[in-house]
């Protein structure tokens, strides 16, 4: 063990003992060094002093919460201001882009229109140079029939055969030749009515 946990000698322990038994004998025969006053008067002082110091905390507490809630309210309106800007150069923005792919849109149907009323007219100018030529062939046609239905019945006629018959063979030509007619008239029509679209 180290030298500071040596045992201590018989003429040590008797000098240590000596020096308390004098500070014990000085301890009662002294008045003591401190006069003995009454700490009232002083502690009031310092609670006194206590309350005043946290009342000037609580009102600087205060002021500062005060500044605090003004400065807050501040900031809260800018903010408030800065977003209303912000929304509104949104919504502009959004106009502005709705409003070209509107025109995008509305330029896209005035062609197609355009492109439509040139194709129906094209095809109006078909259907009703179809009509011509599907009538003078039909014409042409109906001439021939006629025709060979007149040989036909002259040589009927020269062979005696049934006049009966000569009339159903006629109204079957007859009958092809409306229905050729009918169709033309419609394929005008619908050539017509696509036309004025």
């Amino acid at each position: 063990m180290g030298d500071e946990y040596r045992a201590a000698g018989p003429a040590e322990f008797r000098e240590i003992i000596a020096r308390i038994e004098r500070l014990e004998r000085s301890d009662r025969d002294a008045p003591p060094s401190i006069p003995l006053i009454d700490p009232t008067a002083n502690v009031l002082k310092l609670v006194e002093q206590a309350n005043i110091r946290q009342d000037d905390l609580r009102n600087a507490a205060k002021a500062r919460r005060d500044d605090l809630d003004a400065l807050e309210r501040y900031y809260q309106d800018k903010l408030r201001e800065a977003e209303t800007k912000r929304l509104d150069a949104e919504r502009s923005q959004e106009q502005t882009r709705v409003d070209s792919l509107l025109d995008a849109q509305q330029k896209a149907a005035d062609l197609v229109a355009a492109k439509l009323s040139d194709s129906a007219t094209t095809l109006a100018q078909q259907v009703v140079a179809t009509a011509e030529q599907l009538s003078k062939a039909a014409a042409a046609q109906n001439e021939t029939t006629t025709q060979a239905i007149r040989l036909l019945e002259r040589n009927q006629y020269l062979a005696g055969v049934d006049p009966n018959q000569r009339n159903a063979s006629r109204q079957i030509n007859q009958w092809a030749v409306g229905l050729i007619v009918g169709v033309v008239v419609i394929a005008a029509e619908v050539a017509l009515r696509l036309s004025g679209h």
